[in-house]
């Protein structure tokens, strides 16, 4: 029986060594079954979360509704991301048993799944993989990464001219602006934010390898690199993305100015930690546009905890003395 057991581990060792030597090549069928094991886990624990809350709440007399949903919310969160880690290893593995079938059902998921295309472009965010052989811009453009987006509402606002099309929100037909006044603005920004992300792609910079590759590279340096996240974020994400990666740090900034230096906040913090925290978030919301968006928040929140320490400096610099309570005679 122990021969047996022995005999199991050491062809279980050889599979993982094959595993190994194959990640790399694999990472993109990692990525694609992760992003689908991410949504089906999110689904299934969700629904479970919810039904368990329901159950739990009745039982303890409160409501059902408000049970549900916070057992639902955890149970998302939890079913996704072992979904994320089932799906991952599973395409690992399913690289490693048979690189060409795993391909293929790699190259059918980004085409038919929104899911796997979200997990790719993850995978890349941190990697830089493209898949061997495929041209890095197609293959952006396959998982809907880069500047395919761009061109897209490019193409769209164009469509909008020839065809007469009235775009004008609210606020435009408050201002008086006529359709086609309202057009050609529309193609003007969509062109900028076009332009803006071609040229951080064209940089590297949709993967934090390219980052690194840009800024050692002599024509490119730290300012250019900088410079073009820059503007891709502010010309070229999209209102949900800047209200995320700059809009929520901006508001923390501007309440951890206003904070009294003798208290802390509703998230424990100092003033001091709360002004470095907000504006290390503030500054990687701006300097990593080009990045997909979980790689961006994966490298903001320790950019914020070493924000966050550094501003205890300035708590020991400029913390007043604490209030003192008048004593009753």
């Amino acid at each position: 029986m122990l021969e047996l057991r022995e005999a199991q581990l050491l062809s279980f060792r050889s599979e993982l060594r094959k595993l190994a030597f194959t990640l790399p090549a694999g990472l993109g069928a990692i990525g694609a079954h992760a992003g689908q094991g991410m949504a089906i886990g999110g689904a299934v624990g969700g629904t479970i979360g919810a039904v368990h809350g329901y159950r739990k709440a009745k039982q303890e007399g409160g409501s059902g509704l408000g049970g549900a949903l916070s057992g639902g919310f955890k149970g998302t969160a939890l079913g996704a991301g072992v979904g994320t880690m089932a799906g991952g290893v599973r395409g690992g593995m399913m690289h490693a048993a048979d690189p060409v079938a795993a391909e293929k059902a790699r190259a059918a998921l980004t085409q038919n799944s929104a899911f796997s295309r979200f997990g790719q472009r993850q995978v890349h965010g941190l990697t830089g993989f493209v898949p061997q052989g495929a041209e890095r811009g197609k293959y952006l453009a396959d998982i809907k990464h880069g500047v395919v987006n761009r061109q897209a509402a490019v193409d769209a606002a164009q469509k909008a001219i020839d065809s007469k099309e009235d775009v004008r929100g609210v606020f435009g037909r408050v201002m008086g602006h006529t359709p086609e006044e309202a057009a050609k603005k529309q193609l003007t920004r969509a062109t900028a934010a076009r332009d803006a992300a071609q040229k951080a792609q064209d940089y590297g910079l949709t993967s934090i390898p390219g980052y690194v590759k840009a800024i050692r590279d002599p024509n490119i340096g730290l300012k250019k690199t900088l410079r073009t996240a820059y503007d891709e974020q502010i010309s070229g994400s999209s209102p949900a993305m800047k209200g995320l990666m700059l809009g929520m740090p901006a508001v923390q900034l501007g309440q951890a100015a206003f904070q009294d230096p003798r208290k802390r906040n509703s998230m424990g913090e100092s003033k001091g930690e709360a002004l470095g925290s907000a504006t290390a978030g503030l500054a990687t919301g701006l300097a990593l546009g080009p990045l997909p968006m979980m790689t961006q928040m994966g490298l903001s929140m320790p950019a914020m905890a070493a924000g966050k320490r550094l501003g205890r400096v300035f708590d020991g610099r400029n913390t007043p003395p604490p209030e003192q309570k008048e004593v009753a005679q």
